[in-house]
């Protein structure tokens, strides 16, 4: 089983006594239902499993305003096999994108210490999220996890935090080593059928076989759930991304989808990619005063794939060839995604700036505020001078050297992101 972070969120919740009902939320294919199956069978000894996507007749029971007890009455008699045995039962209502009114099950469920329950939805929802449920965001794979499934150990990713607290460089056979796992994760992603691919064949054709599967089962799911009207815009959107990519457009171009698209046109339709999970935006920023998600350019943005793998899986093979020299990774088309992706997957928020020639990222963690550059001392100098003005927290230079200081700042190894917050 892929080691993830998330289990041990669920069982720091399970350890809470004044636990609410918990819903995990997510895109498709990043391992929702295995993690939540696995801790239910080592924390449980009775496991009901309901999903409003594979069993439709069970949305009517949960759409009755029927009180506790009726409810766990009728799902034994719809159920065969495991019963809800009071202190002793977690009940599992996946997806319930497809069932909105077992939101107010949930929240019964968390009012009555009898029962604990855990729901999972596809659809992102940051926002209408009751007091009495509590919502974790799960991602693919992170960075770390992928060193975990690869076989490092905790010890040596924690000697690497260290030398990067320290600002210290590792020894080149450590550095060689990482810059090569942050060249494979920029190929494979972290999608959990792909990095079991990666691990168990090491062939780049068969990973890129799954992550082409993976984007039909994204883009498919994505359409059939818009109005039929404008299914034709997501599938647009989604095949404009590669191009946009290769071009290193600085920002998304509406142009690239066709002469007649815009914001008016085509916006709703990103949204719809981004609630489900696959892409999100990167908006630009002309000013670092807090919060900055209300100071936002609204009309100019990134548009990144949510997962690296998924957009490597997107490109040709030609486009991707030159990144097997771990050393041309700080130049590929590539770059500013896979950044964005292990920023994300920890919990940052991703904005941009430009001021004249630099073109840099703004990370923050709704306290911080984090600059990156890429490979670029004079925007690295000119971050800096933000940061003595006390507009930046942090600024940082990304490179595939090892980690060094000099008077334009601090320049950190790719890898070393995984420790940013």
């Amino acid at each position: 089983m892929l080691k993830r972070k998330i289990f041990k969120k669920l069982e720091d919740w399970k350890a809470d006594m004044a636990r609410k009902s918990l819903i995990i939320e997510g895109p498709q294919q990043i391992g929702k239902s295995f993690i939540l199956k696995s801790f239910a069978l080592k924390h449980y000894k009775q496991v009901v499993n309901i999903n409003f996507n594979q069993y439709p007749y069970m949305r009517h029971l949960f759409e009755q305003e029927l009180e506790l007890d009726a409810l766990i009455l009728q799902i034994g008699l719809y159920i065969k096999g495991p019963r809800c045995v009071p202190n002793k039962t977690l009940i599992l209502l996946e997806e319930i994108d497809y069932c909105p009114k077992a939101m107010n099950a949930l929240i019964k469920f968390s009012s009555d210490t009898r029962y604990d329950a855990i729901a999972t939805r596809t659809i992102l929802q940051s926002t209408d999220n009751p007091p009495e449920v509590f919502v974790i965001r799960m991602h693919a794979l992170d960075f770390e996890e992928f060193l975990w499934a690869n076989n490092v150990s905790n010890l040596a990713i924690q000697e690497l935090k260290t030398a990067f607290l320290q600002e210290k460089p590792v020894s080149n056979d450590v550095h060689h080593f990482f810059m090569d796992m942050f060249r494979y994760y920029t190929l494979v992603g972290g999608m959990p059928k792909t990095v079991r691919t990666f691990i168990n064949t090491l062939s780049y054709d068969s990973v890129r076989l799954v992550q082409r599967y993976v984007n039909d089962i994204y883009l498919s799911d994505s359409v059939n759930r818009v109005d039929i009207n404008k299914r034709s815009r997501s599938v647009e959107i989604f095949h404009s991304i590669p191009e946009q990519v290769r071009k290193g457009n600085k920002k998304f171009k509406y142009s690239e989808i066709s002469n007649k698209a815009s914001y008016r046109s085509h916006w709703d339709s990103i949204l719809k990619l981004y609630e489900y999970g696959w892409l999100f935006t990167i908006f630009k920023v002309d000013t670092l005063t807090m919060p900055l998600i209300e100071n936002h350019l609204k009309g100019n943005f990134k548009l990144c794939v949510r997962d690296i793998g998924c957009l490597v899986g997107q490109l040709d093979d030609g486009d991707v060839e030159y990144m097997h020299d771990p050393f041309t990774i700080q130049k590929n088309i590539l770059l500013e995604n896979v950044v964005a992706d292990v920023c994300v997957k920890r919990g940052l928020r991703m904005y941009f700036m430009e001021k004249g020639k630099h073109h840099f990222f703004v990370s923050t963690n709704k306290e911080r505020k984090i600059g990156f550059s890429f490979d670029d001392t004079n925007t690295l100098r000119h971050m800096q001078r933000l940061v003595t003005q006390g507009q930046l927290d942090v600024a940082y230079d990304l490179v595939v050297e090892q980690l060094y200081r000099d008077k334009s700042g601090l320049h950190l190894p790719m890898y070393a992101l995984m420790f940013i917050e």
